[in-house]
């Protein structure tokens, strides 16, 4: 989720930066389209979840983010498809934000799974704060420009969609098996 808050952080000024030709109007068309990217990923990637269980989804909305954010920097010198890659990042975005709960009840149970999302939630939101200000202070944004931020998270998120692909989609919760552990000995 953090390469969708990152672009929904600062579309606008890498619309600027990448096409001098966007206005603040057309930009904020895109932030109005983020805002409905995120919330039809919601309800699209809970009805897909809900169909074919929590790892497909997450594994389909990881590598489509991570082509999307390779491809960002190099289509953003067109209206229709800078438009069209911002609202796929955030139905990327709203897709995590939807089968993330799930996934970690999956993991850790009903109890904790709760818990472990608050955690996981909140680190969404400072990892993208963090990231603004090592963005703006430390990263040499004049130097390095965005390019290099959407190969990483390109890169991420399809080492995330390998690392989920390891999962099985039947196991039970974590805490569950270490409790049936306990038990056995």
């Amino acid at each position: 989720a953090s390469p969708g808050l990152y672009v929904l952080t600062f579309y606008k000024l890498f619309g600027n930066v990448a096409n001098r030709n966007f206005t603040d109007s057309y930009l904020s068309i895109i932030g109005g389209i983020s805002a409905l990217g995120v919330s039809f990923g919601c309800i699209i990637w809970s009805i897909v979840q809900n169909a074919i269980g929590i790892r497909l989804p997450f594994i389909i909305i990881a590598v489509i983010q991570g082509i999307t954010l390779f491809a960002y920097n190099f289509i953003a010198n067109s209206d229709v498809m800078f438009a069209l890659a911002t609202f796929i990042i955030s139905c990327c975005l709203g897709g995590n934000l939807a089968v993330a709960p799930g996934a970690c009840i999956k993991l850790f149970g009903s109890k904790c799974g709760t818990r472990v999302f608050a955690f996981l939630f909140s680190a969404y939101v400072i990892a993208t704060i963090i990231g603004s200000i090592l963005h703006y202070n430390y990263f040499l944004y004049d130097q390095l420009g965005f390019t290099p931020i959407y190969i990483l998270f390109g890169i991420m998120s399809l080492a995330s969609a390998g690392i989920i692909s390891l999962l099985k989609e039947d196991t039970d919760s974590i805490l569950s098996k270490a409790k049936r552990g306990r038990h056995q000995s």
